[in-house]
């Protein structure tokens, strides 16, 4: 009974010690005014603030935050397990700057206490302390909460450890199902944590588990089905979360390649991120103490150090893990490299002590270095400028968004959140939020001297304030901010970091929609800007919309399309066109088949073609190229090495370009040779395109189809107007888009907003003809839209909400509603739990029976 006494105060004592320790290390950042260090903080505390103040407030869980983007996604998008700390300590506590700052000491406390209650269950207490401060405070784990990391990505390294427990549990005890259920359980934490690290988690444990059973003859290998299985409901235990947030995501984006080289690890960066003691004490271990558990959980490690290389490793030309960053991988060798070198020598023996000596030095050495490391990120976050310009906003009328303008913001956009309390569109996570690509659209198009595109686009977000800082500054800032001004916008607040503009004129959540022209493909951004009366489409494929959708616009644009099926694709087109409207399609980078070499649409083919240096322009007299004077397109300095293409299969030509003298398709004969339409007698040639002997590619043309014209642009002339500015070049793209129809009266539609919610949006109107509507509200599968109680279809208009409403009075509601997924995961997830149940009382009664016997 003593020695039991004894043990639990020494396990009280290193626990309490693990926790000072860690107060020391993260002092700079814990005793500091304001918002903790971190790179996503002040996001996860503004969401937290949020829920927990909506809970108090209406006894319910939010679904969207309207402080981001233009309404984000709480649930379907954050890794919610994060909330379940943080908002306890908010209600506790009322101040949510303190929480973030306990937060970061609960992190790396719980990160510490994992590992040494999974170490102490088969070493002796000392080496249980010494692995819980090598791997808590190890460099890359460490980071994850003080700097560039994420709070979810902190929570997730707490089930690192257990998870690693309970797969030995399956491997060396006799009840399975008991330690599958909390294998899976504890797996399923890690994924709901960060599902990244979750899955990284899972993998290396996998990886160990295989290397274990095949090196420790005694274990069976049918063992390896048991952690099959706990990895399998791990899933099915997170399908509430998981299949949504992937099946329904909508802004999904890889991670650029710079992104993906910066975030690999170089081999010379190991020392830095593991340390040299972790590597080393564990090899000695491994020399040591040959034992299957240590040799498998090391080479689990390494391989995860290979697969940390990402970019740099050899595996990247084998395959490449784009989806996640590598360095992620690393968490899982500062588990298995500070569990082998915490256990190298036995530290209770005298003749151990020199050991115990060097092993004390480099525990103060790696809490030296992770105080120095929290104490480099470190940066002022409360800005009396920053709080005072977000308490001023706070005082504004509630009449529309705020767009704070430009990179870098600082801590600004956190106290804006979390002291401004008004609609914004920035925000964080550009790739889980469709409208986060069109504010990086909005920037481009200023930096490219297209205020007007800026403009209309902030118009649609209903931003009524803009905030600028001096970071807002140049030539093509002061347009804009010329531009917003004409749009009514008066400066209304100064100091100086920031001035502040209000709208002087009424806007609306709910627009009709007037523009005429649409663009439609991933191009669209790069295109929509050279002409005014413009918007662009959601999806990029075709036949994600309907003719219903497509009569709405008097002139559709196809750049960058494409589509599911190519001849609903070209009847849909075909459709529209029959209707009265015009369509122009460039095939420069089409998206179809893949083993198609050469994309074709309505028998057009196009001819793949590399520019460079001056191309001469071929003109006919056709009046579409009236007012352009324009005679050679330049590819040059930051058009080099041109790739696009010209066309094939044209009922008439408009515009040829006779290509520079390097070009392979200047020389031959009579006509062109197509490299990649067929080999031997089946390849087939370009004919002379021009008169008089002069040789040229079709550029510009059409083909006729149901006795109407469908215009094809090439030369990729779209993307080449809108970098090189040639007014005559922007003149005639504006030419071809030009129409003759007869424009709308909307001015006899009258709007009434009833009710304006992030989740629920009521409105009346009354109008004499079916009209466009634009919801500004970020576009969901989750939204459904009633008109007088009946469902109607809603579209993504720049992945914002429009809804084409009939003629009369009506009364319109749009509602965020759970999708049918739902229910599958949520099932999904249930029967998952209850089989576990099932399984551990089978396996119980099983044990019990046994032992009567």
């Amino acid at each position: 009974m003593k020695q039991k006494t004894k043990n639990i105060f020494k396990t009280i004592l290193y626990l309490a010690i693990i926790v000072i320790i860690s107060t020391i290390v993260l002092s700079p950042t814990l005793f500091q005014k304001g918002i903790a260090s971190g790179a996503d903080t002040g996001s996860y505390l503004l969401t937290t603030k949020f829920i927990a103040d909506s809970l108090k407030n209406n006894l319910k869980l939010p679904q969207i935050n309207p402080y981001w983007y233009a309404g984000f996604e709480i649930t379907h998008n954050a890794p919610p397990l994060t909330y379940f700390f943080l908002i306890p300590l908010y209600l506790i506590f009322k101040d949510i700057a303190l929480v973030s700052r306990i937060f970061h000491l609960l992190i790396i406390s719980l990160t510490g206490f994992s590992m040494f209650f999974v170490m102490r269950k088969t070493q002796p207490l000392i080496n249980s302390f010494a692995g819980s401060i090598l791997f808590s405070l190890a460099p890359i784990v460490l980071f994850q909460t003080t700097g560039s990391g994420s709070y979810p990505r902190s929570l997730a390294i707490v089930f690192i450890p257990i998870s690693f427990y309970y797969v030995n549990q399956i491997l060396e005890k006799n009840q399975k199902y008991k330690n599958l259920s909390l294998l899976a359980l504890f797996l399923s934490l890690g994924l709901l944590s960060h599902p990244m690290v979750g899955i990284t988690t899972l993998i290396f444990i996998g990886i160990y588990t295989v290397a274990r059973v095949t090196i420790d003859n005694t274990i069976k290998s049918t063992n390896i089905f048991y952690w099959l299985s706990a990895s399998v409901f791990s899933f099915l235990l997170t399908a509430w979360y998981l299949i949504p947030y992937f099946i329904e995501q909508t802004a999904w984006s890889t991670v650029p390649e710079e992104v993906y080289i910066i975030s690999s690890v170089k081999m010379t960066e190991y020392l830095f991120w593991l340390g040299p003691i972790l590597i080393f004490f564990s090899v000695w271990t491994i020399i040591k103490k040959k034992a299957s558990l240590n040799s498998a959980l090391f080479i689990a490690g390494i391989i995860s150090m290979i697969f940390a290389l990402g970019f740099f490793s050899p595996l990247d030309k084998i395959i490449r893990f784009q989806a996640v960053y590598p360095f992620i991988a690393l968490l899982f060798a500062a588990f298995s490299l500070s569990y082998l070198a915490s256990i190298s020598f036995d530290f209770q023996t005298k003749n151990n002590l020199f050991a115990l000596s060097i092993f004390l030095i480099a525990i103060t050495y790696t809490s030296f270095k992770g105080y120095q490391q929290t104490k480099d990120q470190i940066k002022p976050t409360n800005s009396k400028s920053d709080i005072e310009i977000s308490r001023i906003i706070n005082k504004l009328p509630d009449k529309g968004r705020i767009m704070p303008m430009k990179y870098p913001f600082n801590y600004l956009l956190w106290w804006m959140g979390l002291e401004g309390k008004r609609p914004m569109i920035e925000g964080w996570y550009y790739s889980l939020t469709p409208i986060g690509k069109h504010i990086a659209w909005i920037y481009d198009a200023i930096d490219n001297g297209y205020p007007k595109y800026a403009a209309r686009k902030l118009n649609r977000l209903n931003t009524n304030y803009l905030l600028t800082n001096k970071n807002f500054s140049g030539k093509n800032y002061t347009d804009f901010l010329n531009t917003m001004k004409q749009d009514s916008f008066l400066k209304i607040y100064s100091n100086k970091k920031y001035v502040l503009y209000e709208k002087n004129k009424k806007s609306s959540y709910v627009q009709v929609l007037k523009e005429k022209t649409l663009f439609i493909g991933k191009f669209s951004p790069q295109s929509s800007p050279l002409i005014n009366n413009s918007v662009e489409g959601g999806p990029v494929y075709i036949d994600d919309y309907d003719l219903s959708f497509l009569k709405l616009f008097d002139v559709i644009v196809l750049t960058g399309f494409g589509f599911h099926n190519q001849q609903k694709a070209e009847n849909l087109i075909l459709d529209y066109i029959k209707n009265g409207g015009k369509a122009i399609v460039s095939l420069d980078g089409i998206e179809g088949n893949p083993l198609e070499e050469n994309k074709s649409f309505f028998g057009v083919t196009e001819i793949p073609l590399t520019l460079n240096g001056s191309a001469q322009l071929l003109k006919t007299s056709d009046p579409l190229l009236n007012n352009f004077d324009l005679n050679y397109l330049n590819f040059s300095q930051k058009t080099s090495n041109w790739k696009t293409v010209s066309y094939f299969g044209l009922d008439k030509t408009i515009l040829k370009l006779k290509p520079p003298f390097n070009s392979p398709l200047s020389k031959g004969g009579r006509g062109e040779v197509i490299p990649s339409l067929g080999k031997g007698e089946d390849r087939r040639v370009i004919p002379s395109l021009t008169k008089g002997g002069q040789r040229g590619v079709n550029i510009i043309g059409y083909k006729k189809i149901g006795g109407k014209k469908l215009y094809f642009v090439g030369a990729n002339l779209f993307y080449y107007a809108f970098l090189n500015h040639n007014q005559q070049n922007i003149n005639l793209i504006n030419n071809l888009a030009k129409t003759v129809k007869p424009q709308n009266d909307f001015n006899s539609i009258t709007l009434k907003e009833n009710s304006i919610k992030p989740e629920q949006v009521k409105f009346s109107y009354n109008s004499k003809q079916n009209f466009p509507a634009l919801v500004s509200f970020a576009n969901s599968k989750h939204f459904k839209a009633y008109i007088d109680q009946k469902e109607t279809k809603i579209y993504n208009l720049e992945d914002l909400i429009l809804l084409v409403l009939p003629p009369g009075s009506h009364r319109v509601e749009i509602k965020y509603e759970n999708t049918p997924i739902h229910f599958l995961s949520n099932s999904l997830s249930i029967v998952s739990l209850i089989f576990l149940g099932w399984l551990i009382q089978k396996e119980k009664r099983k044990i019990l029976t046994k032992n009567e016997f």
